[in-house]
């Protein structure tokens, strides 16, 4: 059902294309663009419509015309959106790693060095300075 639907709406396109095209070539436009006094003269031998030709030229190269280059910016901001999104989620599993590397290091409890530190004070403090010997005296320095 839907292939029969895609090529009905595309045989009406095919048969206005071809018949556009056989007339243009049949009417002499082709030969035609090969400079503008001959253009011009293709326009008027519409006589009494040539103003309408003219708006029909007009209006195909100013509104088709950019159609094509539209569809290529919107598929360029169409790329560039999906690569920022894949962007976001790459940087969403980094940080995610990262998140559980932090908490692996922290479920280790290593012993602080700060921690380490006061208890050797808190022990050399408790503990009573040595005396010092009476028979041996420190060498003094010579002059």
């Amino acid at each position: 059902m839907k292939r029969n639907t895609a090529l009905f709406a595309l045989l009406p396109a095919v048969l206005l294309c071809t018949g556009g095209g056989l007339f243009l070539w049949k009417t002499g436009f082709f030969s035609a663009m090969g400079s503008v006094e001959a253009l011009q003269d293709y326009i008027l031998s519409f006589a009494p419509y040539s103003h309408l030709v003219f708006f029909l030229f007009q209006f195909l190269s100013v509104v088709l015309a950019p159609m094509r280059t539209t569809q290529k910016l919107l598929s360029g901001m169409n790329n560039a959106t999906l690569a920022a999104i894949g962007g976001m989620e790459s940087l969403e599993l980094s940080a995610e790693a990262a998140r559980e590397a932090r908490t692996e290091r922290q479920a280790e409890k290593k012993p602080s060095i700060r921690q380490a530190l006061a208890e050797k004070r808190a022990e050399a403090a408790a503990q009573p300075a040595p005396a010092q010997d009476k028979e041996h005296k420190a060498p003094e320095a010579a002059l």
